[in-house]
């Protein structure tokens, strides 16, 4: 294969992988916000920050963050 082949296309092929990971991020904030919405919504319903950390593979004092952060009088 000649190596201009190898070295065209770069803005378009720039554009196309740009526009797939803002894609990939927004699907992963969603993802994210939907977690932690099922996190909050455990803790409120008697599950422990501990089993809810081990069940999401994370430590508790992020359990407590995420928690916190869905308080709108949390900030203020």
């Amino acid at each position: 294969m000649p190596a201009t082949a190898i070295t065209t296309g770069y803005p378009e092929r720039l554009a196309a992988a740009q526009i797939h990971v803002q894609e990939c991020r927004e699907r992963y904030q969603a993802a994210l916000a939907v977690r932690n919405e099922l996190i909050v919504t455990a803790v409120d319903h008697g599950l422990s920050g501990h089993a809810v950390a081990r069940a999401v593979g994370l430590k508790q004092p992020q359990i407590i963050r995420i928690c916190s952060e869905s308080q709108p009088d949390a900030a203020a």
